[in-house]
């Protein structure tokens, strides 16, 4: 009844668009339960609306007028998957976590999972994965703040995305999103971007090259927005990717240096600026000239810690550069923490090939004699191991400085004084082998026979550590020139076995002669040395440790390290020959030394005739010394080869 009573007020309506009609309709649409005021439309036709022929009664209307309904709210995004956002919103608290304006609660929700209380135990990895597999399906939807948030969040987790399908799709889709949307991004979040990618260790080409455009871009139109902060952590995010772009690097070389003079940076980012083009192996002379003249600015070094500071010498010594100033404040300040006072100028070091004469002529180098060198020997077998320092340092930073010191070749004693009290002193009670292999290095280069020193260098060879191939030939070098600088020693030793046991070695008469003042008369008064004894034992153990390995990686070294095994064994084995006849015969030391050379000779000699790696002379000139023929090595390494390789019968036949 209603709809006929309001289909009737319509024809009347239309038919005469009055003001007076107007209003009637207007009452009786309220009547008929519409609260809302209608609309006045003046937009329909005047004309009266003519009933069909044959019809009876009023003819409806073409066109209902339009009513008032309350319309839907409008939804923040018309995306699919909105909604998941809302719910996320709804179930998180906002409890024991700091509010993060303009995040959604996905983000508040990861910072609460972070955050485990004491006692408790850490989110499993498990959650961590879905949260990156969700956040990769509500990518499209997040801002570049919260985008950053998130991917910052999952690397502090240390997400491991790695082998798991739906947290690597996750990834994938924040990588995909952030390099259509990266130019919507501040310098500042690309930097963040990009630092936590760099954690997670999640490479994506396209990413990448987007990354590199953006830099580019930013330096060249728009650095003034780029900050210090921001420009060391996109460095440090590519030196921890192991990305070099030359280009990016070029353009970060010239900004760095605008700002090194213009608005300094501080000596921590200083040194992250030297150690990521170290390890990028980007050598600009310009920057590191820049970054030279800010580390020598007053309190600058001081400022850095030990760790930083090691960073920076390394990374000059591996670039094979030298800066005198800079160099001295680091050894005064290494001298500090020994406990050493330096006794003039030359012990805080010099550049190489500084030492010249008055005149400007290169002073000439004169040797030392033979007795000399027996003298010098004897001195640092006798001498005793430096007092603790009374600043200690961490095992990584002696072992930075350590091979800053091996880079550059400078490894006297008077170069590696201020490092003794922390080489004989550890931190860690047993050095690690990456410390270990370098002193075996230093000393050997060095020309140092330090016991105590040799006897922590030799936890290098423990069969529990394991050697890279470099490492392999490196130690075989650096041994076999260990051996031939005790050759003075070991030919007095060898001398004097006649007339004392050979475990208990006696003093030379040379040195006798020369120094008899450091002896003393309780030392002369006994004709045995009980310090070399130990030592050439200590350094027979080391030999044998070498063999070992030799015998049980030579299968894995390529073709081309094994040539120079094969190439450098002959000479090591002749120089443990001197050192086992001074041992003696009935030294077990020595027989197991000449034993494990045996061995390794001849496993050596085999894979070598079984790659036909190297001819018929070197392999004899590596087995003839060991008592073993060349041409029973090859006809065992040409079995050896058809039993492991050749194939069968039945599988040629199929």
């Amino acid at each position: 009844s209603r709809l006929a009573s309001i289909n009737s007020q319509t024809t009347l309506i239309m038919a005469t668009p009055s003001a007076g009609v107007w209003r009637r309709a207007e009452a009786a649409v309220a009547d008929a339960g519409f609260r809302a005021p209608l609309p006045r439309q003046r937009s329909f036709s005047s004309r009266a609306l003519v009933p069909r022929s044959g019809g009876s009664g009023v003819a409806a209307p073409s066109r209902w007028l339009p009513v008032n309904l309350p319309a839907p709210e409008a939804s923040p995004s018309p995306r699919p998957g909105w909604q998941v956002i809302e719910r996320w919103k709804e179930k998180s608290s906002v409890g024991g976590v700091e509010p993060v304006s303009g995040c959604s609660a996905l983000v508040k929700t990861l910072r609460k999972a972070l955050r485990t209380p004491v006692g408790s135990q850490k989110t499993p990895q498990s959650f961590w994965r879905r949260a990156a597999f969700r956040g990769g399906q509500l990518a499209d939807f997040l801002s570049p703040e919260e985008t950053c948030e998130v991917l910052t969040t999952l690397a502090d987790a240390r997400l491991q995305w790695e082998g798991d399908v739906s947290s690597t799709k996750g990834l994938r889709r924040f990588a995909a999103h952030s390099t259509v949307e990266l130019g919507s991004y501040s310098p500042a979040q690309v930097g963040e971007l990009a630092w936590a990618m760099a954690r997670l260790g999640f490479q994506d080409e396209e990413l990448l090259q987007a990354f590199s455009r953006s830099v580019e871009h930013t330096i060249k139109a728009d650095r003034g927005r780029l900050s210090n902060e921001s420009a060391c952590l996109l460095l440090a995010s590519y030196r921890k990717t192991r990305v070099l772009d030359e280009a990016v690097m070029k353009n970060l070389s010239r900004f760095l240096c605008r700002r090194l003079v213009r608005e300094p940076l501080t000596p921590q980012q200083t040194a992250g600026v030297i150690a990521a083009y170290a390890d990028l192996r980007a050598r600009d002379m310009g920057l590191f000239n820049a970054t030279t003249l800010a580390l020598c600015r007053p309190h600058a070094v001081e400022t850095l810690n030990w760790g930083e500071l090691a960073e920076v010498v390394l990374a000059y010594a591996s670039l094979r550069l030298h800066s005198s100033t800079l160099f001295s404040r680091v050894r005064l300040r290494l001298y500090e923490s020994a406990g050493i006072v330096p006794q003039d100028e030359a012990d805080l070091g010099a550049a190489p090939g500084d030492d010249r004469a008055a005149g400007g002529v290169a002073a000439l180098e004169v040797l030392p004699s033979r007795a000399e060198v027996a003298a010098n020997l004897w001195d640092q077998l006798l001498e005793p191991a430096p007092p603790p320092p009374p600043v200690q340092l961490s095992q990584q930073a002696v072992a930075r400085f350590l091979e800053a010191h091996v880079h550059l070749g400078r490894v006297s004693e008077r170069d590696l004084l201020p490092l003794l009290p922390h080489l004989s002193h550890p931190a860690d009670a047993r050095p690690g082998a990456e410390l270990a292999s370098l002193l075996v290095m230093a000393l050997s280069k060095g020309g140092h026979v330090w016991p105590w020193l040799w006897r922590r260098a030799a936890i290098a060879f423990a069969p529990d550590r394991k050697l890279a191939p470099h490492s392999l030939l490196s130690l075989t070098e650096a041994l076999r020139l260990h051996l031939v600088r005790l050759e003075p020693v070991l030919e007095e030793v060898s001398k004097s076995s006649g007339s004392s046991s050979s475990r208990e070695l006696s003093p030379s008469p040379v040195l006798d002669a020369l120094r008899p003042e450091v002896w003393g008369a309780e030392v002369l008064s006994v004709p045995r040395l009980p310090t070399a004894g130990p030592h050439f034992r200590t350094i027979a153990g080391s030999l044998t440790g070498l063999w070992a390995h030799a015998m049980a990686h030579c299968r894995a070294l390529s073709d081309v390290d094994l040539q120079h095994l094969v190439v450098a064994a002959p000479g090591l084995l002749a120089a443990q020959a001197k050192m086992a006849r001074a041992l003696g015969d009935g030294d077990p030391a020595a027989a197991a030394l000449h034993r494990a050379g045996a061995m390794a000779a001849w496993r050596i000699g085999t894979e070598a005739a079984r790659r036909r790696a190297v001819g018929e002379e070197q392999l004899a000139a590596l087995l003839v010394p060991c008592g073993l023929s060349s041409s029973a090595a090859a006809v065992a390494g040409r079995d050896r080869h058809s039993h492991v390789f050749a194939p069968s019968k039945k599988r040629k036949e199929k």
